[in-house]
């Protein structure tokens, strides 16, 4: 029997209004339970792994050692060790190297001091008096990173906070992305700029109008992904039922030091072009 089984044994099954059926719900000190739980259901993590205050994730997928704060990821998306996550959507068969940084939180440039004393009162000094005393709280610059479908990053790469980058984009190793990115471009450096995209407008028109993260390929056959205009009229063949099916699920920390450990009742298809608003809890 699984460690899901076993949870489930140990609780009464709950399925919230918005659809959720909890699975688990243990203390985050008995890691190796919800360590075994996650890997029962498809995800691979390190035995370092260390859980984010929300993690919703299609499988399979692999986050190895990421740390993160909320991260939404798509089925068959890994993410390489090292990784430093404040907030992105990641959408399906997305390719991250190591020790990237996504969404990290920025300091306001247009104030006397760039200290957090000038815009952060809940920073490390706190509790300090004389920073209590002084500090004052300032709006800066928040948001997701949000990552379509088929996307490869290299490592070390930087992106900020509130960029979206396009399905099908490749991102050079250690760029520092700034701006926006362009579905199937091709970018690199500090800060990050267009070397070319990787196909004419009208191929990469059909490769996004295909969808094909979304649907199932074993109708196809030997999947011909050499030559992107017979693989769209391949996908295009396919019947509407070709659906690639997977399940989603929800790790959450609550207030009590607990992980919570739920799955998706309704299905929702995840397999959408930046922003990848399906990813709605």
């Amino acid at each position: 029997m699984s460690e899901v089984e076993n949870g489930r044994d140990g609780i009464e099954a709950a399925v919230n209004s918005e659809g959720w059926e909890q699975l688990v719900l243990t203390p985050i000190a008995e890691r190796g339970r919800w360590l075994r739980v996650l890997r029962d259901l498809g995800i691979k993590v390190s035995a370092d792994f260390r859980p984010p205050q929300r993690l919703i994730f299609e499988t399979p997928t692999s986050i190895d050692d990421t740390k993160a704060r909320d991260l939404r990821i798509g089925a068959y998306s890994y993410i390489g060790p090292g990784a430093d996550i404040r907030a992105a959507t990641i959408g399906r068969f997305c390719s991250l190297a190591r020790q990237i940084i996504l969404g990290p939180s920025e300091h306001p440039t247009h104030l006397t001091s760039t200290h957090p004393i000038a815009f952060n009162p809940g920073s490390w000094f706190s509790r300090d008096p004389y920073f209590a005393a002084i500090s004052r709280r300032v709006r800066v610059r928040s948001g997701q990173v949000m990552i379509g479908d088929d996307v490869w990053i290299g490592a070390g790469v930087l992106v900020r906070t509130g960029v979206t980058i396009g399905t099908g984009a490749i991102i050079g190793a250690k760029s520092l992305v700034l701006q926006d990115v362009e579905p199937y471009a091709v970018v690199a450096g500090t800060p990050a700029r267009l070397i070319r995209h990787r196909y004419p407008e009208e191929i990469r028109a059909r490769l996004l109008a295909s969808r094909w993260w979304e649907r199932d390929l074993r109708g196809i056959g030997r999947v011909d992904f050499a030559d992107p205009i017979a693989f769209c009229a391949e996908v295009e063949s396919l019947p509407p039922t070709a659906v690639l099916s997977t399940e989603k699920f929800r790790l959450t920390r609550t207030a009590d030091a607990e992980v919570r450990i739920e799955r998706r009742l309704a299905e929702i298809p995840v397999g959408q072009t930046a922003p990848a608003g399906s990813w709605s809890p």
